[in-house]
């Protein structure tokens, strides 16, 4: 089964497959034996992301024109909805396809806005 977005072409994983941890990084590894490489990827609920080396992507991730958040090297998934940012006490705002929003933006019928790096100006416009 494959997903359309934003002009890229999702894979969802239908298949089963392991997740191995080397040296605090991640790799999911198919039961064909093939792991996943610069690509998305739709494990049990989630999307994930893994550069040309097959590791999975965390932190921020700037793919095509659009900036993504996906958690610490423990997670890896990619986030959707509000996002507190402990490290710099800010909040950002990612849509349902999990890219980060600038600007005024309607949420829950609230404006916010946020600014050019994503966070949050204010609360309500």
């Amino acid at each position: 089964m494959n997903l359309f977005t934003e002009g890229v072409l999702l894979k969802n994983n239908m298949y089963s497959g392991t997740w191995i941890n080397e040296n605090n990084k991640w790799w999911y590894k198919h039961n064909d034996g093939i792991f996943t490489k610069d690509d998305w990827e739709f494990i049990n609920g989630k999307w994930y992301f893994f550069d040309a080396q097959g590791w999975m992507i965390h932190d921020w991730k700037n793919y095509g024109d659009s900036r993504y958040y996906f958690g610490d090297y423990n997670d890896g998934a990619m986030k959707t909805g509000w996002y507190y940012d402990e490290k710099s006490s800010k909040w950002y705002y990612f849509n349902e396809e999990g890219i980060m929003q600038t600007g005024c933006i309607k949420i829950y019928d609230k404006l916010y806005h946020f600014d050019n790096n994503g966070a949050m100006e204010t609360s309500e416009v």
